[in-house]
């Protein structure tokens, strides 16, 4: 229970006089403990509830982040608005298979693969110090998952690397920062402040070279590889560009069209893949032998037909398993 502060006790006692019932005393009490708005200040301190005087709109203050402003006179939550990051500044991760993990600055500070707001034309510098031990580089690439202007770096496995940053001018071409290995799980989106976000970010549906997201599934054009990074927990998209990113996907194939399945990357664990049908049977044999080691044998050339229904994994079917819908 909040301490009474002693002073306004005795200003009220003294208003009210010692004749005073409990009962006027209490609506003293009340009437002192609200402002003009109604909002109430059960500690006494001259604060009420709702916030802080200088901060009408409830959203914390942000005092000057290192590289980074958010400037936010609506009161709007930061979620509805990434900050832009100062020209010039020094955008460092940690390098960790699951995720790119910011280091510098401040504002993406402990943030997993954050969204970049960056002005065009101008120079910054990005890349990671740290590492988990695992071959990492970092690239930037566009709308298509090409490499921008060759800004990318070489593989290395370094715990903590000195040559994995790259000086870049943003450009309006800038989609991802990817670390190509891990591309499904280590990527960040790139945006450029003023301009729209893409029909991707605003839950439309998305044309690629090779598909279509439309709802919960992604249309896939026939004769399209389809590739994934074997990871434990999940199948995560490598290619085509618009299931890049996505864990388990799930596939909306055309009946009677060919098309090519697989893995590659990897977290160093055995996996396979094979096609389901609703009764977790494989269909027509199309399956690879687990290995550790993916290679051009880890991928499936097949049919699509009406009695396919997953694409799994069959030593993790629990986490690595995808849904295939036929057109």
């Amino acid at each position: 229970m909040p301490t009474e502060d002693p002073f306004t006790r005795r200003t009220l006692l003294s208003v009210v006089g010692a004749a005073a019932g409990a009962g006027t005393l209490g609506g003293c009490v009340d009437q002192a403990g609200t402002d003009e708005s109604g909002a109430t200040d059960d500690d006494g301190d001259g604060d009420t509830d709702g916030g802080s005087a200088g901060d009408e709109s409830g959203v914390e203050p942000d005092d000057d982040t290192d590289g980074g402003s958010t400037d936010d006179e609506s009161g709007a939550d930061d979620e509805a608005t990434d900050p832009v990051l100062e020209p010039g500044t020094r955008i460092r991760f940690d390098g960790q298979t699951g995720g790119w993990v910011g280091l510098e600055p401040a504002a993406i500070d402990g943030e997993e693969n954050p969204t970049l707001t960056l002005e065009a034309g101008e120079t910054y510098e990005i890349g990671w110090t740290r590492g988990d031990g695992q071959a990492h580089n970092i690239e930037l690439r566009d709308r298509n998952d090409e490499v921008v202007n060759d800004y990318r770096t070489n593989l290395t496995d370094a715990e903590d690397p000195g040559d994995q940053l790259l000086e870049f001018e943003a450009s309006e071409e800038l989609a991802y920062y990817v670390c190509e290995p891990h591309s499904g799980s280590m990527r960040g989106e790139i945006r450029i402040d003023g301009t729209e976000p893409s029909a991707e970010d605003s839950g439309h549906d998305v044309d690629s070279d090779s598909g279509t997201e439309t709802g919960d599934a992604f249309r896939i054009d026939p004769g399209t590889t389809i590739a994934f990074d074997g990871q434990t927990a999940a199948w995560e998209g490598l290619e085509p560009s618009v299931i890049a990113g996505e864990e388990n996907p799930t596939l909306a194939l055309e009946a009677g069209e060919t098309y090519r399945i697989g893995w590659e990357g990897g977290d160093g664990l055995y996996h396979n893949i094979e096609l389901w049908d609703q009764d977790d049977e494989v269909v027509d044999d199309y399956r690879t032998d687990v290995t550790d080691e993916p290679g051009d044998d880890q991928f499936l050339e097949f049919e699509a037909s009406e009695e396919l229904a997953y694409y799994v994994c069959a030593p993790h079917a629990a986490s690595m398993r995808g849904e295939i819908l036929l057109e």
